[in-house]
């Protein structure tokens, strides 16, 4: 039988490959748990779902508050820049009826 990670040579009945350390009779399992990993990242790789799925615990709670604090300053941001963009468009109208005034 061959390591499924490294392709060397093991015996039938390895439990972990002598050559790398891969685990032979849970990959399986972990290499599921990866690709369900990789599915999570790949929809919600933004906010760093998939490092709770995974266990990084610490860090998933930084990105996802870091996230959060981005979209909060977005819509922030939004929010005053809508008000000045009236005000300029009521200052361009103003001055339009200046110039060109209806009779």
């Amino acid at each position: 039988m061959s390591c499924a990670n490294c392709g060397k040579e093991i015996g039938n009945k390895a439990v972990i490959c002598v050559y790398c350390g891969y685990d032979t009779i849970n990959s399986s399992a972990s290499d599921k748990k990866h690709c369900r990993g990789a599915g999570v990242a790949v929809f919600f790789g933004y906010t760093d779902a998939h490092g709770f799925y995974s266990g990084l615990i610490n860090s998933a709670l930084a990105t996802l508050l870091l996230c959060i604090l981005g979209w909060l300053l977005i819509i922030d941001f939004i929010g005053l820049l809508f008000p000045a963009l009236l005000a300029l468009r009521r200052v361009a109208f103003a001055l339009n009826e200046a110039k060109y005034p209806v009779a």
